[in-house]
């Protein structure tokens, strides 16, 4: 990934948001949970803790590669914050 990036934000309706990245990757729509928005997506306070999650998994398995066994199953990780 380029050390630039751009992102767009749309406003979609109430507190709905679609967020746009290059061409390459499809858009996210964000939103407030209910009863203030539909909960049709992830809230601002989700993505943070999103992207510290993947950066920290994608760490745990960059270190753990050269030891990792064939039967590694993928979806062994698990990350979640309250």
């Amino acid at each position: 990934m380029s050390a630039q990036f751009k992102i767009s934000l749309r406003h979609v309706q109430d507190y709905q948001f679609l967020v746009e990245f290059d061409e390459s990757l499809p858009s996210l729509l964000t939103d407030e949970p209910d009863p203030i928005g539909a909960g049709a997506g992830p809230c601002p306070e989700q993505m943070p803790a999103t992207s510290v999650a993947k950066r920290l998994g994608g760490s745990l398995v960059f270190a753990l590669g050269p030891c990792r066994q064939k039967d590694w199953d993928e979806g062994q990780f698990l990350a979640s914050s309250k």
